[in-house]
């Protein structure tokens, strides 16, 4: 509990495991400054960010790219994921597993770029289930797609279950106004 970890450069380390930094069950995690580079792993390289029953994870100022996923939260509550920039990553740029119902997580201030051009219809996001606790506000997308028909939020289960394009987040996820920008470079 009450772990702070700030200021690491992971790139160009080999690794056999899954991912890198890992926690379990744990409460008030701020993780600032990570830097991960997996353009040097031979096949896909292990997710930066493995958060695993954990309440209160604050994410912030962090670079991941090239990694297989970005960063992967599971049974986890009180996610903010802010001041980021998530580019290149294989499958999503955020996985949430296993997202409860009541659960809450907040993806703001964010430079998220696509997926690696080998997956072009993977979402952008992960999510079990999507729901409204899950918001997705003053991001910047650059995707290489029209946004309308872009997979943005992906699930496998609860009554959003689908790939669903960005249009029908907006549907599901109503805002007074638009605050996420949406571009193809």
């Amino acid at each position: 509990n009450n772990i702070t970890i700030d200021n690491l450069e992971m790139r160009g380390v080999i690794t056999t495991k899954r991912e890198y930094i890992r926690a379990v069950n744990s409460s008030n995690i701020k993780i600032s400054r990570i830097f991960f580079d997996g353009r040097w792993a031979k096949g896909y390289a292990p997710t930066p960010l493995y958060i695993y029953l954990c309440k209160n994870v604050l994410v912030e100022n962090c670079v991941t790219m090239n990694s297989f996923r970005g960063l992967h939260f599971i049974q986890t509550d009180g996610i903010k994921v802010r001041n980021c920039v998530l580019s290149m990553n294989s499958l999503n740029q955020i996985h949430f597993s296993s997202f409860s119902e009541k659960a809450k997580a907040v993806i703001e201030n964010n430079i998220v770029c696509d997926t690696i051009a080998g997956k072009p219809h993977n979402s952008i996001f992960f999510a079990e289930p999507v729901h409204p606790g899950l918001k997705i506000e003053n991001n910047c997308f650059y995707i290489r797609t029209d946004a309308e028909k872009r997979n943005f939020v992906a699930t496998w289960y609860g009554k959003w279950s689908g790939i669903h394009p960005i249009a029908h987040y907006r549907q599901t996820h109503p805002v007074a106004k638009e605050t996420n920008i949406f571009k193809n470079p």
